[in-house]
């Protein structure tokens, strides 16, 4: 076997290799023996054929591909080997030449990463800060999920539920118009469910009342032929309900949060709640401007095979989510989307380049920075999950996290991390203000 390599942009190498006659007929006999265990041949038992008559049987140029393909396996292994090589994806086999046989295949390598200032990175903390306005937007949400509808004798104002009957129709051709009727149709007004211009129309009628209008649809709706086309609608309100919403007092607050407590406990519990989400909120956006200054901050060019690979992986999780989630075949998604894997691939690949650059840049940062957790660091942090853990469970869990295992690796990974972000990023891991 004769292996050269070339350095290719974007982090590839690639592998010329040569297979020598010799190596060649080894291959040709494994193949044999492997397609003689299959076929049939009067008077011979699988695997005893004789190689003469097994071409007269498949073909030579069947065994010839057999014995190819093994020989492209066996040689690009011991070519990594030899060249000390881990690819982290490999592109398509191209055969030079079939005697002596010849290929080339692609490998995707780690990219070089250099940084030119990562010590002088520093994201800071947004001052944090929650206003009385949303204290009791949050309690007024609470409220409406709590709130029951009444019939009322009313005009349909914003804010009323209103179930209408209504139907489409073209206004050239007055044809009905398919996937615009419906009966009893409940909206709240002001919610903007319907079409712009729908339900502003349905403002100051009353129970029975009917009613013609039009209504332009928007350019960018999803349904192809109604983008942009004014249609009349006939509606008919059948019901108004108005909302009654429970007062604030300690009933409704024991209720909502299971325990008693005053008014003001009650709304200083809704700050804290606010002020969390923001803390995690800006806590994101640290980490996501930490990341874009790693980005800016170093060189790197990544293959197009790892981001094909990635894109693979992409369309795979979002496949086993559909079928899990919405109970639906994957190919009966696309046909209701309209799309074919290409097209959701093309979609994911900036994406799939941006989570590949991540995950380079902060293995390149770690390594740089040489952060490591040592096992008292993890074994505490198992501990402290274990707190949280039913006793029933925690040999399981305890079992899962044994040293050495997928997770303890994971864990062990996702702390250096910790300690990164730490050091770059102001307050990261504290509830500051």
């Amino acid at each position: 076997m004769k292996v050269t390599t070339k350095s290719l942009p974007k982090s590839e190498i690639l592998f010329h290799i040569e297979v020598d006659e010799t190596e060649m007929r080894k291959f040709r006999l494994q193949a044999s023996l492997e397609i003689s265990k299959e076929v049939k041949v009067d008077g011979f038992r699988p695997g005893h054929i004789p190689y003469e008559i097994l071409i007269q049987k498949v073909g030579e140029d069947y065994i010839e591909m057999f014995a190819q393909e093994k020989a492209v396996s066996n040689m690009y292994r011991k070519a990594l080997e030899q060249e000390k090589i881990m690819p982290l994806a490999t592109g398509e086999l191209k055969v030079i030449e079939k005697k002596p046989f010849i290929f080339e295949i692609k490998a995707a390598v780690n990219p070089e990463i250099t940084f030119k200032n990562l010590d002088k990175i520093l994201i800071k903390r947004e001052k944090i800060e929650v206003k009385d306005k949303e204290i009791e937007d949050l309690i007024e949400s609470y409220r409406m999920q709590k709130s029951s509808w009444h019939d009322t004798d009313e005009k349909v104002k914003k804010g009323h539920r209103a179930e209408v009957d209504f139907e489409g129709f073209d206004l050239e051709t007055k044809a009905s118009l398919p996937n615009t009727k419906s009966s009893n149709h409940p909206l709240v007004i002001g919610d903007n469910m319907m079409v712009p211009g729908f339900e502003e129309a349905i403002i100051g009628m009353k129970k029975n009342e009917e009613k013609e209008f039009e209504v332009t649809f928007p350019k960018d709706y999803h349904s192809e032929n109604m983008k942009g086309k004014k249609v009349k609608f006939q509606v008919k309100v059948n019901r108004v309900e108005e909302r009654e919403m429970p007062e604030l007092n300690e009933k409704f607050i024991e209720e909502t949060v299971g325990e008693k407590i005053s008014i003001d406990e009650f709304k200083k519990r809704v700050k804290e709640n606010i002020e969390h989400e923001k803390i995690h909120a800006e806590q994101k956006r640290q980490e996501d401007e930490f990341l874009k200054k790693l980005n800016e901050e170093s060189k790197m060019e990544v293959s197009d095979l790892l981001v094909e690979k990635e894109m693979e992986n992409m369309l795979e999780q979002q496949k086993s989510a559909i079928e899990k989630n919405y109970k639906i075949e994957w190919k009966r998604y696309l046909e209701i989307i309209k799309k074919n894997e290409e097209d959701m691939k093309k979609e994911m690949n900036v994406k799939a380049l941006e989570r590949i650059k991540t995950s380079f840049l902060v293995e390149k940062a770690l390594e740089v920075e040489q952060f490591s957790a040592t096992d008292h660091e993890i074994n505490k942090k198992i501990e402290d999950y274990l707190k949280n853990i039913p006793k029933k469970d925690q040999s399981l869990v305890k079992k899962a996290y044994k040293k050495d295992s997928e997770k303890y690796r994971s864990l062990m990974y996702s702390m250096k991390v910790e300690k990164l972000f730490e050091k770059h990023i102001e307050g990261y891991g504290h509830e500051c203000h």
